[in-house]
């Protein structure tokens, strides 16, 4: 178990980056650590190990680890801590960007049988938000209802 001293050893944290304070294999002291994985998050290795950087971070200066962090803006690449949030899974997934294979270019809208469908999910189950004649509408109405169900981890898109 990595415990928030091991970390502080290890690491010192600048504007969001964790850099070496100590000489281990070819990586020199003051170098930035990290390298980014599939998932566009972070990563280092300690002790045979991966962690990922936003999670060192959150541990060395709250003196633990939540289950779940949440990038605020969403950029997994953006450690500064003002810009990291402990979250639950479902805040963490409502603050997540829309996704790649979204048909219509707007979270939570849908065509069905010539009608713009607006709808979201709150605490694990759908929540529909109205039918409407415009993507534009749906899209307005959708946004109006996460900011007013997801509060602060609402992200449009």
């Amino acid at each position: 178990m990595l415990t928030q001293a091991k970390v502080n050893e290890l690491f010192r944290y600048e504007d969001g980056r964790l850099l070496r304070r100590i000489q281990r294999g070819p990586g020199k002291i003051g170098d930035v650590v990290g390298s980014v994985c599939t998932d566009g998050r972070l990563q280092v290795k300690i002790d045979g190990v991966m962690y990922y950087v936003h999670r060192l971070i959150y541990l060395m200066l709250h003196g633990e680890v939540p289950e779940f962090i949440d990038h605020k803006d969403g950029d997994h690449t953006n450690n500064r801590i003002e810009n990291l949030r402990p979250a639950t899974r479902a805040e963490n997934n409502r603050n997540a960007k829309l996704r790649k294979d979204n048909k219509y270019g707007v979270k939570g809208v849908a065509l069905h049988k010539g009608r713009w469908v607006a709808r979201l999910r709150v605490d694990g189950k759908a929540v529909h938000v109205g039918s409407y004649g415009s993507m534009e509408e749906a899209a307005e109405a959708v946004a109006e209802a996460r900011v007013r169900l997801h509060g602060e981890f609402h992200k449009h898109q």
